[in-house]
């Protein structure tokens, strides 16, 4: 089996953001600085997204496609969702669908647990009702379009006979747990995102069923990267990700490669998959 990676094929788990949250509490000196800096994160995150939108369209298709968002929601879905409607999603029942991927529901807290995070900036920020709605709209379409690839990959798994490690899920569940002061802390965290501790084990588990699908000989076998698109998607990265800048293009070139493949992967996946999208 080959090292998968999880650049750009994952949604922004629960367990990435809690993990990120601890981090950021063990460099602060106070919770009132805690909570600054997770909200610059936050906003860091959101000018990105912001220089993705002004990039030319050749460097966002790239973009999405190292993101797995060239998978994503057909053109009709996306024009058809309304801002107000995006900012009055949060008020919707969390058991009431979003998606059905071969049968399955994605319910709405699901993505509303992702979504939590920056309607609260936004409030915190005052930010106008018209332009949070619209980013709210943007995110809520990436999330959901991030959560039908995560659940698209654990489906698969799961027909390839797939078992998730046990021993690995408990373990990243200690580290993320342990990263918290206290289990206070740990629990606010959850509460925060709508989330429970089974809910937080489920989703490792499934993240660790999606990594073991994606690092099968299988996707570097029946899919081909040639240099030249390798090259490109490199030269595109390195335009907004410094870390990619500085690096040279043969020792990365192998981990580019293996994002691409991972992406025809996924999107091979979705064009077999009966997606019906109800928001």
């Amino acid at each position: 089996m080959k090292k998968t990676t999880r650049n750009g094929m994952l949604a922004l788990s629960l367990s990435t953001l809690l993990f990120a949250a601890a981090c950021g509490n063990e460099n602060n000196a106070d919770n009132a600085e805690n909570n600054g800096n997770a909200e610059n994160n936050i906003e860091e995150s959101i000018d990105n997204e912001d220089d993705n939108a002004d990039a030319p369209d050749d460097q966002n298709g790239m973009n999405d496609a190292m993101n797995g968002e060239e998978n994503g929601m057909d053109e009709e879905a996306v024009e058809d969702m309304d801002p107000e409607e995006a900012a009055e999603f949060m008020d919707r029942d969390p058991e009431e669908p979003v998606a059905v991927v071969n049968g399955e529901e994605i319910q709405s807290g699901e993505l509303q647990a992702q979504l939590a995070q920056f309607e609260q900036i936004f409030a915190e920020q005052e930010m106008e009702d018209e332009e949070s709605s619209m980013m709210m709209m943007q995110f809520q379409q990436q999330f959901l379009d991030q959560l039908i690839n995560q659940r698209v990959m654990a489906q698969e798994a799961e027909e390839q006979g797939l078992e998730a490690d046990e021993d690995a899920v408990e373990s990243e569940y200690e580290e993320i747990q342990s990263a918290f002061g206290s289990d206070e802390e740990f629990q606010e965290a959850l509460e925060s995102q709508g989330y429970t501790e089974e809910e937080l084990e489920n989703e490792i588990r499934e993240m660790n069923l999606v990594e073991q699908l994606l690092s099968m000989d299988h996707v570097e076998e029946e899919y081909e990267v040639d240099e030249e698109e390798a090259r490109e998607a490199f030269e595109m990265q390195a335009m907004s990700d410094p870390q990619m800048a500085e690096a040279e293009f043969e020792d990365v070139q192998e981990e580019i490669e293996m994002q691409i493949r991972q992406n025809q992967y996924v999107q091979d996946l979705r064009d077999q998959a009966d997606i019906e999208i109800l928001l």
